[in-house]
């Protein structure tokens, strides 16, 4: 009993798979139609359904914390971006964006720390030179952002 049952469950298995990958592309696309539409509580309900079908999918999380950014849902586009760096602490994308919503904040301190991590993979990246002297001069460090500034205008 226990083995055709197993056998039904392994033959089907495939096309399940199949089912789930087409309807997260599907999501995807959908989520990423209302995006472009400026219809960002769609969007955000198309992307979260994709997470619960592929919940380690990071472009799904990059394009949920945009989506989240964008409705001013702060608190929410954090965590998705903080997700993304616990699988991938590298991506630039994700770190930037964070750096920017800590900025929104006014929480300078983490701002700084994010964008100096961003610079420490790409030192030559001058919006980043340009944002990090814009944090310095927020959290009143005159001289580091006056020293940032001159760098972006020395090049």
């Amino acid at each position: 009993m226990f083995k055709k049952i197993y056998l039904i469950w392994f033959l089907f298995l495939p096309s399940l798979c199949k089912t789930n990958e087409k309807n997260i592309d599907k999501l995807i696309c959908r989520g990423e139609e209302f995006f472009n539409q400026e219809n960002y509580q769609k969007a955000e309900i198309c992307f979260e359904n994709a997470l619960k079908i592929s919940p380690q999918n990071l472009n799904v999380l990059f394009k949920l914390g945009l989506t989240l950014d964008l409705q001013d849902k702060i608190p929410q586009a954090k965590l998705a971006f903080e997700s993304i760096l616990e699988q991938n602490p590298n991506c630039i994308a994700a770190l930037g964006n964070l750096a920017n919503l800590f900025n929104r904040e006014r929480d300078f301190k983490k701002a700084i720390q994010l964008y100096k991590r961003i610079l420490s993979y790409n030192y030559h990246d001058l919006k980043v030179h340009y944002l990090l002297a814009k944090s310095y001069l927020a959290h009143g460090d005159f001289e580091r952002g006056f020293e940032e500034y001159l760098w972006v205008s020395k090049i």
